[in-house]
């Protein structure tokens, strides 16, 4: 059974949370990347696509990657791995169908996003010498944005509900502390880094941005 006085301060006021409330707030970091690479998706989709850029690219290559980053540590990396080698797993225990159930579509979409997040990194690779890439990381982007954006939604009002019929405030504790431990053995950078590099991609593309279509910024697929 989990001590929880012996858990560091941090730690400790993260047990007294239910076991989905820190799902959910990770879930709301991710949303707000997600604004942020619907706004870089629009951008990819306005660069030429008849020669590549030899001096200057037609994209912000830098803040390309610094999103594909957040994408992959924190919202991959940190988030889903607690997801997968956590919750699911104790939710499974009790009862909750993996194969054929709610836990494979979460875990196929899971997979989903990181071939999506994979094909990002490809084409930001492949722009300098590749004039097509800026719109495969185009609709790249926009199929990440809408499937995130859809998984959360499910999440949030479907599969955490049930976790918390299933489970119940005696587990929040232990899934708690076992969140803390998969978060140490992960060898990624705190969230707040996360935060850090979100809130400085949010300050440069912000909501307000003038485009010719706000639908288009925050994710519609071109």
């Amino acid at each position: 059974m989990t001590d929880v006085n012996a858990m560091p301060a941090a730690e400790r006021s993260r047990a007294a949370m239910h076991a989905t409330d820190l799902l959910v707030q990770e879930h709301d970091l991710i949303l707000r990347g997600l604004a942020v690479l619907g706004r870089l998706a629009w951008l990819a989709q306005q660069a030429p696509q008849e020669a590549p850029a030899i001096v200057e690219p037609p994209f912000p290559v830098a803040d390309g990657r610094a999103m594909v980053t957040f994408l992959r540590e924190l919202a991959d990396g940190r988030h889903h791995a607690k997801e997968e080698q956590v919750l699911f797993p104790a939710l499974e225990a009790a009862g909750i169908a993996r194969s054929g159930g709610p836990l494979g579509c979460m875990l196929a979409e899971h997979d989903h996003g990181r071939a999506a997040i994979r094909a990002m990194d490809a084409a930001l690779s492949a722009a300098a010498s590749d004039p097509g890439a800026w719109r495969t990381f185009a609709v790249a982007a926009h199929t990440y944005v809408h499937l995130l954006s859809a998984h959360i939604y499910k999440e949030n009002n479907v599969l955490f509900r049930m976790a918390e019929q299933a489970l119940g405030p005696a587990e929040d504790p232990r899934l708690m502390a076992a969140y803390a431990a998969a978060e140490r053995t992960s060898g990624l950078a705190e969230t707040a880094t996360y935060v850090t590099l979100l809130e400085q991609l949010e300050a440069r593309y912000p909501a307000a941005s003038a485009t010719p279509n706000a639908r288009e910024l925050d994710g519609a697929h071109p």
